[in-house]
């Protein structure tokens, strides 16, 4: 019996030019099966599962790819499609076999490295099975049940599986039995793929989530909160609003980083919908906790703020009034003036005043609401 091999990085490059060689030890050998019962050549039981259906619809096996490739009448077409069902059935097995073998205790504790490299790996696969061409290979396959049965026939893998196949020959009946085999493991392998690739897209997200919330605690616990003492008004107006102004930018940056990471936890909330997975409990209520403190530390916030701002309007009431004091002062006569001042630093030295060298009139100085 001939046997065969498939250069597999030529058929992912190129499916339709594949360059078959001959080893000398077969591939894909079928272990026999005992028959179901029925007459050779009858069909037997229908099943509404389509690789049951080709399990147990028939009593005839396919044999080998090396013996469909030896069939004297088979054409160079049939053989390319023959082996690229083989190839993408192997492939799928192999995919399979690998991912299951990638541990997972459920924790979403992984190193860097294993994601990483399991990551590419991802990456990989699922280039190398949109390659495959599965979705053409099954439109191949039932094309020959469309030539042999009426038009209109419902293209579907599952009408496909239920059709008699004691009429194929051994080509038809290895493609159809190759390929409606490999189904389930395809679909096996899609969600395999489907829950890695959540499971990677948290572990790259928790750093970032985990970093957020730290630096939220930290604004919550920091000095600058601690500092805040009841304001003064004696407090000169600039400092109050130098710190008012510190307030407000802590509060945007506060709520940025809540905001950011609440995103970032509904994320990967729902990318775990339907699925087994869950994220540790510690994150979501470390959350749940900061976003507490947030909003009670967001009204002290405000509370503060308030303060500053009723602060601020009384030490400018204060400053009017010594303004306004100076400049009674400063509108005696100029006699008198000269008398009182003879000497004194005090029109110098005032901070609500700029210095002045003669005694100066109404008329020189802006008095505020005047």
């Amino acid at each position: 019996m001939a046997s065969f091999s498939v250069n597999a990085s030529a058929a992912l490059s190129n499916p339709y030019d594949i360059q078959l060689t001959i080893p000398t030890t077969p591939h894909f050998a079928r272990p026999p099966s005992p028959k179901k019962g029925g007459d050779e050549g009858s069909p037997g039981k229908e099943y509404p599962n389509a690789s049951k259906s080709v399990r147990y619809n028939t009593q005839r096996r396919a044999g080998e790819l090396s013996d469909v490739l030896a069939m004297p009448n088979i054409t160079p077409a049939q053989k390319k499609l023959a082996s690229l069902v083989w190839l993408a059935a192997g492939k799928l097995r192999q995919w399979c076999e690998e991912v299951e073998q990638w541990t997972w205790d459920g924790t979403f504790r992984l190193s860097s490295e294993d994601v990483d490299r399991r990551s590419r790996r991802l990456r990989v696969i699922n280039e190398e099975l949109k390659a495959l061409l599965i979705e053409e290979l099954k439109d191949h396959v039932l094309d020959i049940y469309i030539g042999r049965s009426r038009p209109g026939l419902n293209r579907s893998i599952e009408t496909l599986a239920r059709l008699p196949v004691n009429f194929l020959d051994e080509y038809e009946l290895f493609v159809t039995q190759t390929l409606v085999q490999a189904l389930p493991q395809m679909m096996q392998l899609k969600e395999h793929l489907r829950s890695w690739s959540v499971r990677i897209f948290i572990l790259q997200e928790a750093p970032t989530f985990l970093s957020q919330l730290q630096s939220c605690r930290q604004y919550l616990t920091s000095d600058f909160t601690k500092s805040w003492d009841p304001v003064s008004p004696t407090s000169p107006p600039n400092q109050l609003t130098l710190l008012q102004n510190n307030i407000s930018n802590a509060q945007r940056e506060l709520q940025d980083l809540t905001q950011a990471a609440g995103r970032r936890l509904d994320a990967m909330l729902d990318g775990l919908e339907g699925s087994d997975d869950t994220l540790p409990d510690e994150w979501i209520d470390d959350y749940e906790n900061l976003e507490a403190d947030y909003t009670r530390w967001t009204v002290e916030a405000d509370n503060w703020i308030i303060q500053i701002e009723i602060a601020k309007k009384k030490a400018m009431a204060k400053q009017k009034k010594e303004v306004e004091k100076v400049i009674k002062l400063a509108s005696l006569t100029p006699k008198a003036s000269s008398t009182k001042l003879k000497g004194s630093s005090f029109l110098d030295t005032h901070p609500a005043l700029p210095s002045l060298k003669t005694p100066p009139t109404r008329a020189l100085l802006k008095i505020p609401g005047k």
